[in-house]
């Protein structure tokens, strides 16, 4: 299923450094999946961002 997360990128004190930033990504969860973990690993994977430097405000199905 296509997501589209909104999200803040983090600065190393850990607070929000940039404006809420928007990406659709692709996850496919089984029933016993963790949704937003799914979500986290595959923003991460598409904007080259470690899960440690970006927070998820929201998730919406497309």
């Amino acid at each position: 299923m296509k997501v589209k997360v909104t999200y803040y990128r983090l600065g190393p004190n850990g607070m929000p450094t940039s404006p809420e930033q928007h990406e659709v990504v692709e996850i496919n969860p089984g029933p016993n999946d963790d949704t937003g973990e799914l979500v986290n690993e595959a923003l991460s994977k598409k904007t080259f961002i470690t899960e440690d430097k970006f927070k998820v405000i929201d998730t919406n199905e497309v």
